[in-house]
C-alpha cells in the first residue's frame, strides 16, 4: 500500500470519526431543546450543577457517561470503516473509493440505529418523531423490519464475498489442537460441576423467603369482579391468606420499606421522609440482618431508587438496582440518545449504562422483562435465601418503553381523573405480567419447592376519588381538598392511599395452612411482616418491634376481634405542582429541588436537614382504631394545629374545640394520647379552636 493510499484511508477514518461525533451531538438536540423549554428555562439543571462537581462522584459519573458515548460513537465510525474495507476486499474492481463506501456504511448504520430506537422506544427523545413511520407495514412487514433485513443481508453478503477471496489459514495441526482443547473443556466442566456440588453445603430444609412489593397497588385493583387487570396476582391471592385491613404507616416507598424490613414505625427508626442522611436513621436489627446472621443469603432487587435509598446497609448481602444518586436523576433524562438506547437493555448495556439498565426512572427505555432477567441472572437458591423484590411500574407516571401512548396534547385534553385512571390501569396490567414472570422464574429455579411468599403493596394510590370526610362540611372541603385527591402520602382521610394489599402463602411446607384463600379482617400493618416471618422461622421475637406477629391468625385461619388496635397515619412532603393529575412543570421541579442537596462524596441526593422541622410541622397526623380516626391538621400558621374526629358509625366528621377531655368520649381521649405519644410534632403544636375558612385564608 502506497503512502498516498495510507493517508487517504487515515483521512477517511478521520472524516468518519468527526461524522460519528456530529451524530452524537445531534442526538442531544431534542433532549436539550426539551430541557430548554422546561428544566433549563427555570434553572433546574443549573441549580443541580451549581454545586462544584469537579472531583465529586457526580462529576466522575457524568464524565464516565460522556466518555462512554464518545467511544461508542467512535466505535461506530470504526465499524463503518471496517465494513468499507471488507467491501473493497469483496469487490476490488468497484468504482467507489473506500471513503465513499465508509460514508455509505455509516449512513446506513445511523439510519438503522434511529429506526431501532424509534421502534423499540417510541417515547424516547428521537424515537417519538419517527415511531409511526418505522412501524408502517407494507405487505405485513414494517419499515423497521425491512430495514433490519436489508442491513443484515448487506453485511452477510460482504462477509461471504470477502471470505471467498481469502485463503484458508487454518492448518490441520491447529485444528487438532483446537479439537483436543474443546474435548478437554467438555470433560472438565461437568466434572467441576460435580465436585462443586459435592463440596457444597449440607442439605438445608429451611424455606426461602420471598417478599414481593408492588408500588402504588390499590386494594381494588386486585380480585375485582368488575375488571380483570391482575390475573396473575389474583391466582396467587386465591391460595394465600390475605389481611384485608392492612395499613401502611406512611404512604411512601422508602419509609414503608424500612418498616417492612425492621418491623418498626417510621418515627421509631427515624425513616420518616425520603432521602434522609443515612446517619439519621436507626433501624436496629432488621429481618434481613437477622436472617443473614442465621445463614440466609439476603438479596434486595428494585428497579427505581431515586427516592427510595434502601441499600445493603439495612442488612442485605446483595443489591440489584440502578446506582443511587444525583447522576441517576440527571442521566435518566440526558442519557436518552439513540445509540445508548439501542444498547441499554443488553448485557453490555448493563455495564456501559448502569443508570439506564433495568431502571424504571428512565421510563422511555425501561423494559420490565430486563429487570426480571437481571434477577434471574443474579440469584440462585442453592441455600436458604431471602429475596425481596419491589416493582415500581405502577408508580406515577405509570409508563414504560412500550406502553400505549397518548400525545401530550391528547393527555392535556383528558379530564385529570380519566387520564390518571387510564394510565394507572395500563401499568397495573403490565406489572401483573411482571409478577407472573417472577413467579415462573422462582418455580424454574426450584425456589417454590420450599418457600414462604409474601405479596404486598407499599402504599395505595388516589386517582381522583373523594376522601372519607368529603361532602360533610364545605369548610373542611375547602381547607383540606377532600374532593379529587391524587397520589399517595397526601391525605390521611384517603383510605385508597393507606389500605394496602397483604397476602402470605406457603409453597412446599406446612408453616402456613396449605389450603389458603382465607381473608382475615384483623387490623394489620406492614410493620407486622418482619416479626411474622421471624416467628414462622422460629427465630424468636427478642427484638423490639412496633409491629406484631400475625402467626396466631395465620395458623388457625381465624380473625379474632381486635378493633382496639391503634394504627398511625401521616402525610409526607408534597411539593405543589407534582402530582399524578398534573403535567409536571419546571417551576414545580424547581420548588421541590430547593429542598435537597447533593453529597459530593457519595452523590446521594439528600433532603436539607434544616427543612425537616418545617416538613414535619406541615403534615397531617392521625390515629385510627376500628375505623375511628382522630387527625391533627396544620393551621394557617403551620406551627399550630386543629383536631378533626371521624366516626364511621355516624359518618360525621367534627372539629374539636381543643385537646380532648372526658366529655368528648373515652375513645377520642385514647386516640389523642396515642397521637401525643407517637408524634413529637403533635405534642409541640398548640391546638386551636375549629378553623374558619375566612380566618384561614386571611
Amino acid at each position: 500500500m502506497s503512502r498516498a493510499d495510507g493517508s487517504g484511508k487515515l483521512g477517511g477514518l478521520l472524516i468518519l470519526l468527526l461524522a460519528s461525533q456530529a451524530f452524537m451531538a445531534l442526538s442531544f438536540a431534542r433532549v436539550i431543546g426539551d430541557a430548554g423549554s422546561a428544566a433549563f428555562g427555570t434553572g433546574v439543571v443549573g441549580a443541580i450543577l451549581s454545586y462544584p462537581i469537579l472531583g465529586t462522584k457526580l462529576g466522575a459519573e457524568l464524565a464516565r457517561f460522556g466518555a462512554t458515548l464518545v467511544l461508542l460513537h467512535a466505535g461506530l465510525a470504526v465499524l463503518a470503516f471496517g465494513l468499507a474495507g471488507l467491501t473493497r476486499v469483496a469487490w476490488p474492481d468497484g468504482r467507489n473509493s473506500q471513503r465513499v463506501l465508509a460514508i455509505f456504511w455509516l449512513v446506513l448504520l445511523v439510519v438503522w440505529i434511529l429506526a431501532a430506537n424509534a421502534a423499540w422506544y417510541p417515547g424516547s427523545s428521537l424515537g417519538e418523531p419517527y415511531a409511526g413511520l418505522v412501524r408502517v407495514g407494507i405487505a405485513g412487514i414494517s419499515v423497521f423490519s425491512a430495514l433490519t433485513a436489508a442491513l443484515g443481508l448487506a453485511i452477510v453478503a460482504v462477509l461471504v464475498a470477502a471470505g471467498a477471496r481469502c485463503r484458508a489459514l487454518i492448518r490441520p495441526r491447529t485444528a487438532w489442537i483446537g479439537g483436543a482443547a474443546c474435548l478437554a473443556a467438555g470433560v472438565a466442566v461437568p466434572v467441576m460441576g460435580v465436585i462443586g456440588t459435592a463440596s457444597g453445603d449440607a442439605f438445608d430444609d429451611r424455606p426461602h423467603i420471598v417478599v414481593i412489593g408492588i408500588d402504588s397497588l390499590r386494594t381494588d385493583a386486585v380480585q375485582n369482579p368488575g375488571q380483570t387487570l391482575t390475573p396473575g396476582i389474583d391466582e396467587y391471592l386465591d391460595q394465600a391468606i390475605q389481611f384485608s385491613d392492612t395499613y401502611t404507616p406512611l404512604a411512601r416507598t422508602f419509609p414503608a420499606w424500612v418498616s417492612i424490613v425492621s418491623g418498626r414505625h417510621p418515627h421509631t427508626t427515624g425513616a420518616f421522609v425520603n432521602l434522609l442522611p443515612r446517619e439519621l436513621i436507626d433501624e436496629g436489627e432488621t429481618m434481613p440482618s437477622i436472617l443473614s446472621a442465621n445463614g440466609y443469603r439476603t438479596v434486595y432487587a428494585i428497579d427505581e431508587v431515586r427516592f427510595s435509598n434502601l441499600d445493603e446497609s439495612y442488612g442485605f448481602d446483595e443489591m440489584l438496582a440502578p446506582p443511587m444518586g444525583a447522576a441517576d436523576f440527571m442521566l435518566g433524562f440526558f442519557a436518552d440518545t439513540p445509540l445508548a438506547n439501542v444498547l441499554v437493555n443488553t448485557k453490555v448495556g448493563q455495564w456501559l449504562f448502569p443508570y439506564g439498565h433495568a431502571n424504571r426512572a428512565a421510563a422511555e427505555t425501561y423494559d420490565p422483562d430486563v429487570f426480571i432477567d437481571r434477577i434471574g441472572d443474579a440469584v440462585a437458591f442453592d441455600r436458604p435465601t431471602l429475596l425481596a423484590v419491589h416493582f415500581t411500574l405502577v408508580h406515577w407516571p405509570y409508563t414504560w418503553a412500550t406502553a400505549p401512548r397518548l400525545s401530550r396534547e391528547e393527555l392535556a385534553r383528558l379530564p385529570p381523573i380519566e387520564r390518571a385512571r387510564s394510565l394507572y390501569d395500563m401499568a397495573v396490567g403490565r406489572v401483573d405480567e411482571q409478577f407472573g414472570d417472577l413467579m415462573d422464574l422462582l418455580e424454574d429455579k426450584g425456589a417454590l419447592d420450599n418457600a414462604i411468599v409474601v405479596v404486598l403493596s407499599d402504599h395505595g394510590e388516589s386517582l381522583g376519588e373523594s376522601s372519607l370526610i368529603a361532602d360533610h362540611d364545605h369548610a373542611i372541603d375547602r381547607l383540606l381538598g377532600t374532593h379529587e385527591i391524587f397520589g399517595h402520602g397526601t391525605h390521611v382521610f384517603s383510605k385508597d392511599q393507606y389500605n394496602v394489599v397483604l397476602g402470605m402463602r406457603s409453597y412446599g411446607n406446612d408453616l402456613l395452612p396449605r389450603a389458603g384463600g382465607s381473608v382475615l379482617d384483623s387490623p394489620a400493618s406492614l410493620e407486622d411482616i418482619a416479626p411474622t416471618v421471624l416467628d414462622l422461622l422460629g427465630l424468636g421475637l427478642d427484638q423490639r418491634f412496633d409491629g406484631r406477629s400475625l402467626v396466631p391468625y395465620l395458623r388457625d385461619g381465624k380473625s379474632p376481634p381486635d378493633v382496639e388496635r391503634i394504627r398511625f397515619l401521616e402525610t409526607e412532603f408534597n411539593p405543589p405542582g407534582i402530582s399524578p393529575e398534573l403535567l409536571m412543570t419546571a417551576s414545580a421541579i424547581m420548588t421541590a429541588a430547593d429542598k435537597y442537596e447533593i453529597d459530593p462524596d457519595t452523590d446521594r441526593v439528600l433532603v436539607k436537614t434544616h427543612y425537616l422541622d418545617e416538613i414535619l410541622a406541615r403534615r397531617q397526623y392521625a390515629a385510627e382504631s376500628g375505623g375511628r380516626m382522630l387527625a391533627t391538621i396544620p393551621a394557617a400558621d403551620y406551627r399550630k394545629q386543629h383536631l378533626l374526629y371521624y366516626d364511621p358509625e355516624t359518618d360525621q366528621p367534627r372539629w374539636l374545640d381543643g385537646p380532648p377531655t372526658a366529655p368528648d368520649g373515652a375513645e377520642i381521649v385514647e386516640l389523642w394520647k396515642a397521637l401525643e405519644q407517637r408524634f413529637a410534632q403533635v405534642r409541640q403544636r398548640p391546638v386551636l379552636p375549629p378553623p374558619s375558612w375566612d380566618q384561614e385564608n386571611r
